[in-house]
């Protein structure tokens, strides 16, 4: 089954408004009509809302928005943007840097954090963006949001009426990057226009506050303050020459000339290094984004051009690997292949390259030449999330089924949460004729998928194959109480 098919895959069942509803009553924060019942959750720092609840809410409301919304299972920009985030989180005041990235395919520029340590990156923030550090200043903006924890604030700040407007806030997010965020919009302002003035002031100073601690986790991290008021002021061009409407980002973090003005005085109090170093690897993702959002012929024209006119040998080697890129969706494998073969000579060690080799050896049938290309750099870099994921995708397809099952499986102990490796695995079991594998991994993938019944429906399925060994069915029949266990608590 490919990734194409994913949609099918999975029969999603629930509206977003229902399943976010579900999710915030399960965990006391929604509205039940009462508002002035809303429960004490029993954090014994006495916040109404502890950060284990937090992270409930968060893993609930990501499994929603994954049903909802076309989020991307990339390795090589999963990876680069969780070590984006993850050197941002180690400068900043976050306690609990466990953080879960979700990466929506939407060529919108927008982020957001979701408390519980849930950060969601439009990949066109990446596409607007002149530089990484640009990219960097947003994130940590987000990253301030958690770690001041704004949302427990908003709840303890008032009970009464910021309570019933938490799930029009949360399922706005899902909503935005739904239906282009004009339905999103809509909820939001509802819910917002219902609140007092008091707390929409309390909202303007988390953003104050969020600008404020984002730029020293950003000059922490390494990176230029100056990105942080040049991204705003993109933001706001944006808004004022779109015709239509502004970027998603301004709709819930609105920019004015006095907040850029404020960013950049508070920029100019920080000592500059002088220049900042630009990372490589930035336009090759930018290139990567953009070959996903273009139609094909044109994209092969725009990367001829800009490969013709570039000036740097970074802007040559990112319109390079997007000319391949492009190729290769034309299904010109040869072409493609010719077209970035020079950039691996030249690095033969960077990682980038040759996961994208590889990816062109696995689109032209060459899985051996693919595993034989991951095998080798994992000889250096062993723990990189992406070449194991190719080599993972290769080995399944060259009788070696079981070393991609293996590898699968060490990924997934250290990212339990990641929807993708469960699909892969689901692959390499049916490849290696593991029929009951294959049910259980469809299951945990349907599950963080947002998808309860049909991930249900595969354990039970894996459960009548196992009557005969008592062990795994008992480990099964465990999992269909704990995920019936969920589905309760989800229930309205």
């Amino acid at each position: 089954m490919s990734l194409t098919q994913h949609a099918d895959f999975l029969q999603w069942r629930r509206p977003a408004l229902r399943i976010l509803c579900a999710c915030l009553l399960s965990l006391g924060l929604a509205s039940t009509g009462q508002a002035d019942n809303l429960p004490t959750l029993g954090d014994p720092t006495g916040h109404i809302i502890s950060p284990e609840k937090e992270r409930q809410l968060g893993q609930a409301w990501l499994r929603a928005f994954r049903a909802q919304v076309p989020v991307m299972h990339d390795a090589l920009l999963q990876e680069y943007t969780e070590n984006l985030v993850y050197r941002l989180a180690g400068s900043s005041d976050l306690q609990q840097r466990d953080v879960t990235i979700v990466l929506v395919r939407n060529p919108m520029l927008n982020a957001f954090a979701v408390p519980g340590g849930v950060i969601g990156v439009h990949t066109g923030l990446f596409i607007s963006a002149k530089a990484m550090d640009e990219v960097a200043s947003v994130l940590a903006h987000e990253i301030a949001h958690l770690s001041q924890r704004h949302f427990t604030r908003q709840v303890e700040d008032s009970q009464k009426t910021r309570a019933p407007t938490l799930a029009g806030l949360l399922t706005g997010m899902i909503l935005a990057a739904t239906v282009s965020g004009d339905a999103g919009m809509a909820v939001m302002s509802a819910t917002q226009a219902a609140a007092l003035d008091r707390q929409l002031r309390f909202s303007r100073d988390h953003e104050q506050e969020a600008d404020r601690i984002g730029m020293q986790t950003l000059v922490r991290a390494g990176y230029d303050p100056q990105a942080f008021p040049r991204m705003f002021e993109r933001m706001l061009e944006a808004s004022r020459y779109s015709g239509e409407r502004p970027p998603e980002f301004l709709l819930t973090h609105p920019v004015s000339d006095s907040r850029i003005a404020d960013t950049r005085n508070r920029a100019a109090q920080y000592t500059s290094m002088g220049v900042y170093p630009k990372d490589p690897e930035f336009p090759i993702m930018q290139a990567r984004i953009r070959v996903g959002f273009e139609e094909p012929n044109r994209s092969v024209k725009v990367f001829r051009s800009e490969l013709e006119m570039a000036r740097t040998e970074d802007e040559r080697q990112a319109a390079r690997y997007g000319l391949a890129l492009s190729l290769a969706r034309m299904g010109r494998l040869p072409e493609a292949a010719e077209t970035l073969d020079p950039l691996l000579k030249a690095e033969p060690e960077r990682i980038s390259f040759a996961v994208t080799r590889a990816e062109l050896h696995l689109k032209a049938n060459e899985f051996e030449a693919a595993e034989k290309l991951a095998r080798h750099h994992l000889g250096f870099a062993p723990d990189n999330y992406p070449l194991q994921v190719v080599f993972a995708q290769a080995a399944a397809r060259t009788r070696n089924a079981e070393a991609a099952e293996d590898a699968l499986r060490s990924l997934i102990q250290r990212r339990p949460n990641d929807p993708f490796l469960y699909y892969l695995l689901a692959e390499a079991n049916g490849l290696a004729g593991n029929i009951v594998g294959v049910h259980v991994s469809r299951a945990e993938y349907l599950f963080l998928s947002g998808d309860m019944e049909g991930a249900l429906e595969q354990l039970r399925i894996a459960s009548q194959r196992t009557r005969n060994n008592y062990q795994l069915n008992a480990r099964i029949k465990r999992r269909i109480d704990q995920l019936a266990q969920i589905q309760r608590e989800m229930r309205i």
